[in-house]
């Protein structure tokens, strides 16, 4: 197992210690409500083993959880060696992948791409599903 480093370290105390707080808190709202900070600070005994352990085992957690970092990912190559042209498609290339159908006279369910001078430009084969 890899030492962790000292950041990892710290912020792993600096967690423990905000969740003892918290959990300070939290069990002694009451006292707090009625006494103020007076009350806060003379709750922190009360279940001060559990707090201690909880608080203990979230920085041991932290600790010990890998955090992996995107310097990690390795460069792999997608797209089976394909390679896309760059241009937009051209006027009869649009009109072979797309359907034109006119307005009210839907019938066939599709995907709407655009609108052209009342006309609907529509997907409707498979190829997008």
């Amino acid at each position: 197992m890899k030492k962790p480093s000292k950041l990892k370290i710290f912020l792993s105390f600096v967690c423990a210690v905000s969740v003892f707080l918290f959990l300070n808190f939290f069990f002694s709202m009451q006292e707090v409500i009625h006494n103020g900070i007076d009350g806060y600070i003379n709750s922190f005994s009360n279940l001060l083993l559990i707090k201690l352990m909880i608080s203990f085992l979230i920085g041991i957690l932290i600790l010990v959880l890998p955090s992996n970092r995107l310097n990690n990912i390795e460069n792999i190559e997608v797209g089976n060696k394909q390679h896309g042209g760059a241009r937009f498609q051209t006027e009869k290339e649009k009109r072979k992948n797309y359907s034109f159908v006119p307005d009210g006279k839907e019938k066939k369910p599709g995907f709407v791409v655009g609108r052209e001078n009342n006309t609907w430009i529509t997907e409707q084969t498979d190829k997008t599903l």
